[in-house]
């Protein structure tokens, strides 16, 4: 709980946080267009999301999904999974989807959403968890899309430059 609130205040403004002033960014353009209302815009812009990784944070869900200045979060399987002893990613065990659906219960009692990543098949397990109740789905990790658009592509080529056999 203390992390969290942590990483919410080095997101915000006093008096809500402790995020030093510059204006020296992208978003402050440079310094051009900081002040007042860049410091608005920048605690109303910015979204603060947190990760569930581990059971011992499911205790939790209510108190931490209840603070204000935490916009999202997402569900970390993988590493769920490992915190419950398993020696590998296991999402579809039971007690990791039981720990997902009562993520995605108690987020929706604070309006805030949760995300989860998907593999392949990607449609039907993005409708998968959309249907419990994701409204944010990753769809895999840069690496894995650009790795099954370049193999995609590279069979295609391949089966062109191959000889045809009669």
């Amino acid at each position: 709980m203390l992390e969290v609130e942590d990483v919410i205040s080095a997101a915000k403004f006093p008096p809500r946080g402790i995020r030093g002033y510059s204006g020296i960014c992208f978003s402050g353009q440079w310094g051009a267009g900081a002040g007042k209302d860049w410091v608005e815009w920048s605690d109303n812009e910015t979204l603060v999301g947190i990760m569930v990784e581990n059971d011992e944070f499911i205790a939790q869900l209510d108190e931490v999904l209840s603070l204000d200045g935490l916009d999202f979060v997402l569900f970390g399987p993988s590493d769920y999974s490992l915190s419950l002893g398993f020696r590998r990613p296991q999402k579809n065990h039971p007690k990791v989807q039981d720990a997902i659906k009562k993520t995605i219960d108690v987020a929706n009692k604070y309006n805030k959403p949760v995300g989860i990543g998907v593999g392949q098949p990607w449609e039907e397990e993005a409708k998968k968890y959309i249907d419990l109740g994701c409204r944010m789905i990753e769809v895999g990790h840069d690496l894995v899309v650009l790795r099954s658009i370049w193999k995609a592509v590279s069979t295609t080529i391949r089966a062109k430059l191959s000889p045809k056999k009669a």
